[in-house]
């Protein structure tokens, strides 16, 4: 029986059969008693009128009188006639020993009835029996009474009042009553297999609709909206509204997995990096575009694990110790040098599962780096070379020749000269850790840019005029203001100067142009000296970087003033960069933000 709604039905019609039995049996009970009871009293009020009758009319004495037994037949016909002719009740009068006194009928007696029996022991009885037969040879049920006539005087039984009726009537009617009970049931029946069909239909059907939904659900058949109605508010109301709201949530959770999906998809084939995922059996399930840029390979699904770790520079293959381990690598591919990290994922049994590994190009931080060994290697080496001089003639006094005056003063003069480039070098670097850090302020003010430059100009002058070089300035119209530190400003424009006056030949010019524009203004520092190689360009302004080192050694530059010079110009929003040509000069150019007097943006 697999259908919820042949059980409801079947369960339904069973109550209704069972109060239906259980309620007409409990009716045909009480009314077969209340027949019964309504007979015996019948059959009593008869009785008694046999003892009225007799006690009334005639000695007790004379009751075997055939005048007597004359009238009180034709007395009891009479009494039949005006009182109940259709109960069948038949009477008789027994002498103390059993025998027919009278009778209102040819009646059979005999000691076969109790009744009878316990009347002559003196005690009123009913008895059921059977008597006679039908026309269909059957015996008929009598319901029988008897009572003892006794003596008033010494209470001795004189006679015996026999009575008795058919009880056929009764039976009669308690089968038609079964008969309306039976239609009534099989009504009941019909009635309550609709009715049972209509009502487990409201709790079947939106079950059905919910197994119906439920397995579109396990397809993941999500295109169609949920036609699951909530028609009540019953359990199977809340149930359906629960799996509607279930069903809701589900499909917005899928539509953002499948969102987060994705993004994570667009994500891995967008990012920089390269991402590649391997099987437990180091076979390629994924790979993004930036993985096959970076390797420089079209199809990287022909290289398993193994051979890509050797090639990213795992030779020893891989090994991982416990969950959360990885490895990492790097190696030169092609003209960039990619880091990898190789990380497993495990299965619910703790066991690896695959590999996903991570790829980074890391040839910026490789050049950084070396870059950092390079500035350290310049730094000691800067530091070192006025140390030398320092140690060298610090022992050459100490030796004696400081009793020899003018060489203790021509070597002490040496000792200074070469503890103020230490100095020098020792600031510059101080500076530049403060910009890295961002540990300075700027003291920012309205300034004007033409004043500034001319500052500057003003306090280079001597320095030029030693090699008969002239700076020639020209200022732009006007008042020129930026919101700048000026000392630092100023700074960055005796640097510059200081560098076309010492790489510029004597006699040469040093032009200086300030210019405007909508937003900005320019200034250009030209000269021609000897100009940078375009290869070298692009790396004037790292730090302790030199186009010609001895030379510039020899000129006593740190090789830190132009790498200070970017640190400011970029703290100011402004910017800083050249053009050159060998042999024919260099060409410096700043940008400032302009602004309006009263400290606005132009």
């Amino acid at each position: 029986m697999k259908s919820i709604r042949l059980k409801l039905i079947i369960m339904y019609l069973t109550l209704v059969f069972l109060v239906i039995i259980v309620c007409g049996t409990f009716m045909l009970i009480r009314i077969r008693y209340q027949e019964f009871n309504d007979l015996q009293r019948s059959l009593t009020d008869f009785a008694a009128y046999f003892e009225s009758y007799i006690r009334a009319n005639i000695p007790l004495e004379s009751v075997n009188d055939e005048d007597f037994q004359a009238g009180l037949q034709e007395e009891m016909k009479n009494f039949y006639l005006s009182n109940d002719p259709a109960r069948g009740i038949e009477g008789s009068i027994l002498d103390i020993y059993g025998n027919t006194i009278y009778n209102t009928a040819s009646l059979d007696l005999t000691f076969r009835s109790s009744a009878i029996i316990s009347a002559i022991a003196g005690q009123a009885a009913f008895n059921s029996n059977r008597w006679g037969t039908d026309t269909n040879n059957l015996q008929s049920e009598m319901l029988e009474y008897a009572y003892p006539l006794t003596d008033p005087n010494n209470g001795e039984i004189m006679c015996i009042i026999f009575m008795r009726a058919k009880t056929d009537a009764i039976y009669t009617r308690l089968n038609e009553m079964i008969n309306v009970f039976m239609l009534a049931l099989l009504i009941a029946l019909v009635m309550a297999a609709v009715l049972g069909s209509l009502f487990s239909g409201t709790i079947t059907a939106p079950i059905r609709t919910l197994t119906k939904n439920a397995k579109e659900l396990a397809e993941g058949n999500l295109s169609n909206p949920l036609q699951t109605d909530v028609k009540s508010n019953d359990e199977i109301g809340l149930l359906t509204e629960s799996f509607n709201h279930m069903a809701k949530e589900l499909s917005q959770n899928l539509e953002t997995i499948t969102t987060e999906n994705n993004k994570l998809e667009i994500l891995l084939h967008t990012m920089t990096d390269g991402v590649l995922a391997y099987d437990n059996a180091g076979r390629l399930i994924h790979a993004n575009q930036s993985s096959q840029e970076l390797l420089n390979a079209a199809n990287l699904n022909e290289v398993d694990l193994n051979a890509m770790a050797a090639r990213l520079g795992i030779t020893n293959g891989l090994e991982f110790g416990g969950r959360g381990n990885i490895q990492e690598a790097a190696a030169y591919i092609g003209d960039r040098y990619i880091g990898s990290v190789f990380s497993p994922y495990y299965n619910k049994h703790g066991q690896v599962d695959g590999v996903v590994v991570v790829l980074q190009d890391i040839t910026k931080h490789k050049k950084l780096d070396d870059m950092r060994q390079e500035f350290v290697a310049n730094v000691s080496h800067e530091i070192r070379t006025p140390l030398t001089t320092i140690k060298g003639y610090a022992e050459t006094l100490l030796n004696g020749a400081i009793d020899d005056k003018a060489d203790a003063a021509n070597f002490l003069s040496v000792i200074d000269k070469a503890a103020d480039q230490m100095t020098v070098l020792v600031n510059d670097l101080l500076e530049l850790t403060k910009y890295d850090n961002r540990q300075f302020a700027l003291k920012l003010s309205m300034i004007e840019l033409n004043g500034v430059i001319g500052q500057a100009v003003k306090q280079m002058k001597p320095l030029a005029e030693k090699k008969n070089q002239e700076i020639v300035f020209v200022p732009e119209p006007g008042a020129a203001f930026i919101e700048a530190d000026e000392d630092r400003v100023i700074r960055v424009f005796l640097n510059v100067i200081g560098n076309s006056i010492k790489y510029s030949p004597d006699s040469a010019t040093i032009a200086i142009n300030l210019e405007k524009s909508d937003k900005y203004y320019r200034v250009y520092i030209r000269d021609n000296g000897i100009g940078i190689p375009r290869e070298d360009l692009r790396r004037i302004f790292e730090r302790f970087y030199r186009v010609d080192k001895a030379r510039s050694r020899a000129m006593g530059g740190t090789g830190l003033g132009l790498a200070i010079a970017k640190e400011i110009m970029e703290a100011h929003g402004g910017r800083i960069s050249a053009t050159s040509e060998v042999g024919k000069g260099t060409c410096m150019i700043f940008r400032f933000n302009r602004h309006k007097p009263d400290g606005t943006p132009a």
